[in-house]
């Protein structure tokens, strides 16, 4: 099965690169470097936080392993026992699943500072 390329835009559209990566609990520093977030490295043994992400241009690279790409990237070396229409599928589910937690969050937010 072949994805159309809108389909595969339509998927990193809905999602943010750094929401992505925290999905897998992959922990970031608390410190932002510019426009890029810090983050410990899932494909090596990384006792730093090697792994760059940039939110604005979707991208992800680590200095240390040389892994590096955008979000699909990421799903595909992240989940590398998966076919290539299993990672689509897997982007819109995770999509889903953040919005779904985000939107969790929110309303309980509100709910707390309604009832204060």
């Amino acid at each position: 099965m072949c994805f159309p390329k809108w389909r595969i835009k339509q998927a990193e559209d809905k999602l943010d690169i750094v929401d992505l990566i925290q999905y897998f609990d992959v922990p970031f520093s608390t410190v932002q470097y510019g426009v890029n977030y810090n983050a410990k490295c899932p494909f090596h043994d990384d006792s730093g936080y090697s792994l760059r992400v940039n939110r604005e241009k979707k991208l992800y690279y680590c200095p240390v392993c040389g892994a590096g790409g955008n979000m699909m990237r990421f799903l595909q070396k992240r989940e590398a026992h998966l076919k290539w229409p299993e990672i689509v599928k897997l982007a819109f589910v995770i999509a889903e699943e953040i919005e779904e937690l985000n939107s969790k969050t929110t309303n309980s937010i509100i709910k707390n500072m309604q009832e204060k």
